[in-house]
């Protein structure tokens, strides 16, 4: 079916970062890193969004690999971010819910990563956007906890960060399949057995999903034997796939926000009978290159790939 995109009103980096209360100078520098407190301190004014915008329950935007840190060589995964968050925050209506697939530190789960993850987050907050994250390889429970302590009291599986977020056609269980100090992931023994008891009980259609591919967090069974379950999302790899998994599950792998790969973010349309996520594409670049690097055939990649969708039936 065609899909028409959400109405966005398109606000730039300078009028975004005015509106959080800095200049357009963004995230100050200190000794060539970026000043976590100056941001904290600056964006401490409210984003200004209104409230009255409504939220239409069947739409979602999906992120992943955000990889925010304090580099100044990449900062514009910093930019990116905030880019994708004044386009969330600009919609009319509003998401119901934003899903993070992982990756949200740039490297090892800094505290000062998050912390500015929170800063950027807060024009979500502010318009009553809800968020619900899950854990990649570059992320760390205990300093993600320490930052977001009301959404680690959330989490269904201890000593893990596995969350449910309920919407009013479907819902997604984000599993936690981080395995410290590997780039593969891993589902625990103990978040499969609390999926397999979920499922079981589940009334609503639901879209299963970690940071890492099935191939790793080795939880295809499981799905395949629940007929709840409508597909499975992933990120890590940072370039958009559909349906291309050892598995007979419908299933997708997220673009990155903003690091290499392809840049973008995913728009989800959901009904009583189907569930539609469309790519929004800004940019793809292969890994190593960044932001400002000359790569040949990237404006017509970005095109071509831009608008593709994924449909699940419900």
């Amino acid at each position: 079916m065609d899909l028409h995109r959400p109405s966005v009103h398109t606000m730039d980096r300078r009028r975004f970062l005015t509106a959080l209360g800095f200049s357009a100078a963004a995230v100050p520098f200190v000794s060539g890193r970026f000043s976590v407190s100056a941001f904290a301190e600056q964006t401490a004014v409210s984003s200004g969004a209104s409230p009255a915008v409504s939220a239409a329950s069947g739409r979602l935007v999906l992120l992943s690999d955000t990889h925010v840190g304090r580099f100044p060589r990449y900062r514009f995964t910093v930019d990116w971010l905030i880019e994708c968050v004044s386009e969330i925050t600009a919609m009319d209506p509003r998401p119901a819910h934003v899903l993070i697939y992982g990756d949200l530190s740039f490297n090892v789960g800094e505290l000062g990563d998050y912390r500015m993850l929170r800063e950027i987050f807060k024009p979500l907050d502010d318009a009553g956007i809800p968020w619900t994250p899950c854990m990649g390889n570059h992320d760390r429970r205990e300093t993600f906890s320490e930052i977001f302590p009301e959404k680690a009291a959330q989490s269904l599986v201890p000593g893990h960060l596995v969350f449910k977020a309920e919407t009013e056609y479907a819902d997604f269980i984000m599993l936690d399949s981080l395995n410290v100090g590997k780039v593969g992931g891993k589902v625990s023994d103990d978040q499969k057995d609390w999926l397999n008891e979920t499922l079981k009980k589940q009334t609503k259609p639901t879209i299963v999903g970690a940071h890492h591919p099935l191939r790793e967090t080795q939880v295809a069974k499981i799905l395949e034997s629940h007929s709840c379950v409508a597909g499975y999302i992933n990120g890590h790899w940072h370039y958009w796939h559909t349906n291309d998994q050892p598995t007979k599950l419908p299933n997708m792998v997220m673009p990155s926000s903003g690091l290499w790969g392809d840049i973008g973010m995913v728009h989800a349309e959901l009904t009583q009978d189907s569930a539609n996520f469309t790519l929004a594409l800004r940019d793809s670049f292969p890994q190593g290159k960044v932001r400002s690097s000359n790569v040949p055939g990237r404006e017509e990649q970005t095109a071509k790939k831009n608008g593709l969708q994924w449909r699940l039936d419900l």
